[in-house]
């Protein structure tokens, strides 16, 4: 791994020296305007350029940035750059509500987290895409029509259900179009075949358009921006320009979040007194869970929680659900919280705390539990990947897509996503299988003409 050139050294510099000036002079900082919350502000951005920076010296490797490591390295990485302003706002929940500096030590621990995860596991899954790739082609053609089918039901399903049912799809319904839409996604931007590429990008947007719409997920639509114009920058030739340009990418990618996130939340979220950008910005951030987690008098059990999240991913037929906590409701109820049990009282819009991995093991074992369970979470996908062979290891690779784009992935969640996880490479397995067994056909059909063509010129 080469260090990056003068010239992006030059582009880091120059973008620090923007951030901290927005930082600095930003308007909303009237009501809070201390020094300290200033420096706050431009120690959290000056952090977020020390990333990006290392983020792109893997970008040597040119299959690197395909993986979906990569993208979920580049999600996690710009979700800690977007609310570097957040300070300047009031807390959006009072829990979160502890010391300037536990708030960015919980940021310097995820970035610590992050950093360890592309030491450790990106060259293990620069192999897993390589191996993968070569199944895939040894498949045949009939995988792309395969992937233009998930992202044809998906998204069909979506808009005829939500237009019939009065947009009120399931939990599992929104999760399983969601993920088809990102497999396929996945598939034509940086995994499958790049021909008619304009047109798969529109394609795809229009896809991003539509779950946006309808499912009031602003998430949807600027993932399939990220990932269109990542895939673009993946295919350039050059090593230094590729690199530079991730580099420039994920620097403007804040700023340019920041801007679309006001007209995005009023097209999609209902917010009585209007949108409060700083809200917003408090909205993306998930540092501030693992400080206040980290500081906490109780923590959760591992076992316990572990336990809860196991039998929230059991059928609804095998067991009440109704009756089950939400893991994470000791560790609210014994420190004093707001619980998130929504029968207590509370709505989704006063208690929707960020969760992600690095706060459910903030809950357990404070910010040394942040790191390691971050470290295990994607461990786990690399232990169960590397155990499999042939179309099986293409299965899991492709639908692990969606579980590594999860953000949000609160403590009773963990097992759950995992088995949506398995659940889905087991139904791609059988429709790989299926795209075999007819390629086999076929072959085998052509062999039979050809051998009756020799018999009759004989």
């Amino acid at each position: 791994m080469t260090r990056p050139s003068m010239e992006d050294s030059y582009i880091v510099m120059v973008s620090i020296l923007v951030y901290a000036l927005i930082g600095a002079f930003w308007p909303g900082q009237a009501h809070s305007g201390a020094l300290s919350t200033t420096l706050a502000c431009i120690t959290h951005a000056v952090l977020y350029n020390v990333m990006a920076y290392n983020f792109a010296t893997y970008c040597k490797n040119p299959h690197f940035l395909q993986t979906p490591l990569a993208l979920s390295g580049l999600l996690l990485i710009i979700y800690l750059g977007v609310p570097f302003l957040k300070y300047y706002g009031e807390a959006r929940y009072v829990e979160l509500d502890v010391a300037l500096h536990y708030r960015i030590f919980g940021l310097l621990v995820i970035c610590a987290a992050i950093y360890l995860i592309l030491k450790l596991y990106a060259h293990k899954w620069i192999h897993f895409h390589l191996k993968a790739q070569a199944i895939q082609r040894s498949v045949g053609p009939l995988f792309v029509p395969l992937m233009y089918s998930i992202f044809g039901v998906t998204t069909f399903y979506l808009i005829t259900g939500s237009v019939l049912t009065g947009n009120s799809l399931g939990v599992a319904q929104i999760t399983l179009i969601v993920s088809g839409y990102y497999i396929s996604l996945y598939y034509f931007a940086l995994f499958g075949a790049t021909q008619r590429v304009f047109l798969n990008e529109l394609l795809f947007l229009s896809g991003g358009l539509a779950i946006t719409y309808f499912s009031g997920q602003r998430f949807a639509l600027l993932l399939s921006v990220f990932m269109l114009v990542f895939a673009r920058i993946s295919r350039v030739q050059s090593q230094r320009k590729r690199r530079s340009l991730v580099l420039m990418s994920m620097l403007a990618a804040p700023l340019a979040l920041i801007i679309a996130l006001g007209p995005l939340t009023e097209l999609t979220k209902t917010r009585y007194g209007g949108v409060s950008l700083l809200f917003e910005l408090q909205r993306t951030d998930f540092s501030d869970f693992v400080g206040a987690a980290s500081m906490a008098d109780y923590k959760a059990s591992a076992v316990t929680g572990l336990h809860t999240s196991f039998l929230w991913a059991l059928p609804g037929r095998f067991i009440d659900k109704e009756k089950l906590d939400w893991s994470m409701e000791p560790f609210y109820k014994n420190n004093g919280w707001r619980s998130s049990n929504y029968r207590e009282g509370y709505t989704r819009f006063n208690i929707d705390y960020i969760d992600s991995i690095f706060s459910s093991g903030a809950m357990v074992g404070g910010f040394l539990g942040a790191l390691i369970f971050a470290l295990g979470w994607y461990g786990v996908h690399i232990l169960i990947i590397s155990q499999l062979r042939k179309t099986l290891l293409l299965s899991f690779y492709l639908a692990s897509i969606p579980s590594l784009l999860n953000i949000e992935i609160a403590f009773w969640t963990i097992v759950p996503t995992i088995r949506n996880w398995i659940f889905l490479s087991l139904i791609l397995f059988c429709a790989i299988q299926a795209v075999v067994w007819l390629r086999g056909r076929r072959g085998r059909s052509s062999d039979r003409r050809l051998v009756k063509g020799t018999g009759s010129l004989g």
